[in-house]
Order: structure tokens, then sequence, then C-alpha cells
């Protein structure tokens, strides 16, 4: 079985109790569930309605992807004119501009869905490299949606 630190289960992500799922062995939600220490009492949980025959719709394959971290040095090297308008459509994705200062400065993880459509915006400004953030760590996927 896949080991997970606890400690690295976000404290407001949905673990899975379910033993008899069929999918329970490669689910990111039950393995997590599994390495809860005795002392935690209380944790947010996946109810039995999420899954639908061999399906579920809260299922979350155990694997491992680069998390990064930090945007500091995102816009260095690109013209200003260039700069505006990228800056522009990447601080849309993280909803608002304390969102996107927030992560920005390395507060939270950016999952590697964002990192992709951040490289999709610098693809758009025909910007040849791919974004810099200011640490990556490989971690399991609980900031993918």
């Amino acid at each position: 079985m896949t080991q997970i630190d606890y400690k690295e289960v976000p404290y407001d992500w949905a673990l899975c109790f379910q033993n008899d799922c069929p999918m329970a062995s490669t689910c990111l939600r039950f393995v997590a569930g599994e390495q809860i220490p005795e002392k935690v009492t209380r944790h947010m949980a996946v109810m039995r309605g999420a899954r639908k025959g061999s399906t579920c719709s809260m299922y979350r394959e155990a694997k491992t992807v680069t998390i990064a971290y930090g945007m500091t040095n995102l816009f260095n090297g690109l013209s200003r004119e260039v700069t505006i308008g990228v800056r522009d459509k990447v601080m849309n994705l993280f909803g608002s501009r304390a969102h996107f200062y927030r992560y920005r400065a390395g507060k939270y993880p950016i999952g590697p869905d964002i990192q992709e459509k951040i490289n999709r915006i610098f693809t758009k400004y025909n910007i040849k490299h791919p974004a810099k953030f200011d640490r990556t760590l490989v971690s399991f996927d609980f900031y993918s949606h």
C-alpha cells in the first residue's frame, strides 16, 4: 500500500473509509484515510452516495505530481507590454488580486492544473520558456480538480 504522511493531507480534504469499494487500493482519499493517526477524532469524509456501482465521483488516483510554490520571478525577462497582458490572465486564474498575491508569495500550493494553465498563457503570448516557480516538490495530488 502507498504510504502518505498525514501532515501532507489538506485539512479540508475529504477522506474515504469505504473498505468495500473496488477502487480503494488505488484511491488517494482511501489510502490517506488509512494513515490517520489515532489522536485525530474528526475529519471530513466521502459519503456512500458518491459511489455509483463501480465508479465514484470523489475518486482521486493515488499518484504523485509536481507541486509549485511561489511565482515571484514569473514575469522576469518579459517586456512591460507582455507582462501586463500575461499578469492579467494569470491573475484571473486565482479569482482575485488578493488570492493571486498569496499564491505568488508561496503561501499556497499551485497544483499541476493551474501550472498547465499558466504555461498555456505563456504559449499564447509566444513566451518560449515555461513558467518559473520559486520552488517545486513532488507530492501526492491533493491539488488538482
